[in-house]
């Protein structure tokens, strides 16, 4: 993806999110936004905005490189 795309992916998916992570809620600006790839780009997922997800960056290490069906099932653990 080239920088400019990125930036522009970047501010779609911040105001998607209304500038909050999407797993866990917490409010971000544009600066401490992280994006994730819901799809891991290992299992296949894209660069494409429906792929990519606003995170803080706890939920974004936490996440990793996980499938979201583990993902979801660590994080109804957690709850």
């Amino acid at each position: 993806m080239k920088v400019a795309d990125k930036a522009k992916a970047r501010k779609a998916v911040f105001k998607r999110a209304k500038g909050k992570c999407e797993y866990c809620g917490m409010q971000l600006s544009l600066a401490t936004m992280t994006l994730d790839h819901y799809y891991p780009r290992h299992l296949g997922g894209g660069n494409n905005r429906a792929n990519l997800k606003c995170a803080c960056t706890d939920c974004n290490n936490r996440k990793g490189p996980m499938h979201p069906f583990h993902w979801e099932k660590a994080m109804e653990l957690r709850a």
